[in-house]
């Protein structure tokens, strides 16, 4: 992830590929009413969780979703903040 002067976030490369990937699979499972849709997979460190919020961040903007539900589980106390 990188961040401006400002504190603006902008998501690595990586990160970037990943949730463009996952938002397409999502609408093509939200479309087909397949509604399987697979995890962004990552070694440690590599900012998982943040991808899952650039990830939550683009669902709730695509019109093709019509306001959907996302639902947010977490491991470690210190993810919940």
């Amino acid at each position: 992830m990188f961040e401006d002067e400002g504190g603006g976030k902008v998501a690595g490369y990586h990160q970037f590929h990943a949730v463009r990937t996952a938002v397409a699979e999502t609408i093509r499972a939200t479309e087909s009413m397949d509604r399987r849709i697979g995890v962004i997979w990552h070694t440690q460190g590599s900012g998982k969780s943040l991808t899952m919020v650039f990830y939550a961040g683009r669902l709730v903007v695509e019109q093709m979703l019509r306001n959907p539900t996302i639902v947010v589980l977490t491991d470690r106390n210190d993810l919940d903040g």
